[in-house]
């Protein structure tokens, strides 16, 4: 791994050095995040351990055509050469006894612009694809796109899946997974209107759930935003209906559909002061009923995994560090039945200081066996200091008071501190 990523540091230099001499441009900077973190899971668990995640980013190119290659950089401090669940992985540990294989390349993508005519652009390789509800990954992607003025709109292919590089092989048959996308913004000058639509199918091989073979994902969404100075929102509506076939023949063929809703509105009373509302649903079921589908823990199997993520630090994986770290919560290893989550926030800037406070409170879509639908109510702080430019020193607190889901049963809390950069 150190090798690969050697050459590749080489050659974008290399690239670099020629773009200047050709009149191309080349460019880089790096986003960071380095954060201690302590908690509690009830009586039975407790955490502590500190965490780095750098993100450099490197491109070259001319007015027409450019590559990007982003690195991600994860690790734990100290070493582990014999991981358990509370420590840090021996493959993302830095110490004596860490491998440092942590380093993975992000995106690695050519673009080019105005390809035979103004407006199209052509981007093919390991790119960035979100689409709030569905997706916020890098995706193996072919995609164009065309930009006339008052919007956009792109046409694109996905590989998500490649299990084997032959379509067929003895008695092996294909286990490939692709989506097609279409996917477009449509300026009015207010609001930002974003309508998509996907279609995700598999080879023959492929198996959902571990049961289901040739199955077939349509999914249609749109999405909504406006920031008209004091008052701005941000609404997403999905749905997706399932087919597919047991091998077996033995269950009745798959026919199944989820929606999520997904809603931000943001206040601007004063200078300096934010107000917001927010909430997210997404269906899910109880396995009573085979036609209602586990909408979030769908999309993510399709998208490559990956939980959604919204405002609330700890049950919703909202807060700073994001992905990775401790997950003592068991609300999204049963997603299966669904969320309902919705709450309050505030935030007030005063020069290089920020406070932010959020409310939130959370439950299960679909009732879980031995319990209530209520997840917890959750209660966060944070207040964070601008350094330098675009460089934070941050602390935050999070605390999760357990509700009756027959899931969580102990209180959760943790406080996180560190450095957030971009530059």
């Amino acid at each position: 791994m150190k090798k690969i990523l050697v050459v590749l540091m080489a050659l974008f230099f290399a690239t670099g050095a020629f773009a200047q001499n050709a009149g191309a441009k080349f460019d880089y900077n790096l986003w960071g995040l380095a954060y201690g973190a302590a908690g509690s899971w009830g009586s039975d668990a407790k955490w502590d351990y500190q965490h780095i995640r750098v993100r450099p980013m490197f491109t070259a190119g001319n007015e027409n055509i450019k590559g990007v290659v982003r690195l991600q950089i994860d690790e734990g401090y100290g070493g582990n050469d014999s991981p358990g669940p509370l420590s840090s992985a021996a493959d993302d540990a830095a110490g004596p006894f860490a491998r440092n294989k942590a380093v993975k390349v992000q995106y690695a993508y050519l673009q080019a612009s105005n390809l035979f005519m103004q407006g199209l652009s052509f981007t093919t390789g390991i790119a960035p694809y979100d689409y709030p509800l569905i997706a916020d990954t890098e995706l193996a992607l072919t995609g164009v796109n065309y930009d006339f003025g008052m919007g956009n709109v792109t046409l694109a292919y996905a590989k998500v899946n490649e299990a084997n590089r032959y379509e067929k092989f003895g008695s092996k048959d294909n286990e490939d997974v692709q989506a097609y996308i279409i996917d477009a913004t449509i300026k009015t000058g207010v609001v930002d209107i974003r309508p998509a639509l996907f279609f995700i199918n598999a080879g023959k091989e492929y198996m959902l759930v571990s049961t289901y073979n040739k199955f077939k994902v349509y999914m249609g969404a749109l999405n909504a935003n406006a920031d008209m100075g004091m008052f701005g929102f941000d609404a997403t509506f999905a749905y997706l209906k399932a087919s597919g076939k047991d091998p077996a023949g033995v269950l009745d063929k798959l026919d199944t559909s989820g929606y999520g809703v997904d809603l931000n509105i943001n206040i601007k009373p004063d200078k300096g002061m934010e107000i917001g509302v927010f909430g997210t649903y997404t269906s899910g079921t109880d396995g009573t009923d085979p036609k209602k589908a586990n909408f979030a823990g769908t999309v993510a199997d399709l998208f490559g995994g990956g939980d959604t993520v919204g405002k609330l630090f700890l049950l919703q994986r909202g807060g700073t560090q994001d992905f990775g770290g401790v997950q003592y919560l068991e609300v999204w290893k049963n997603d299966n039945y669904g969320i309902m989550a919705f709450g309050i926030s505030a935030q007030y800037t005063m020069d290089k200081l920020t406070f932010f406070g959020q409310f939130g409170y959370v439950m299960l879509a679909k009732k879980y066996a031995s319990g209530d639908k209520a997840v917890g109510t959750e209660i966060d702080v944070k207040v964070s200091y601008e350094v330098v430019a675009k460089t934070d020193l941050f602390l935050e607190y999070a605390f999760v008071m357990a509700g009756d889901d027959g899931v969580n049963s102990e209180n959760t809390q943790q406080i996180l501190w560190g450095l957030k950069t971009s530059i």
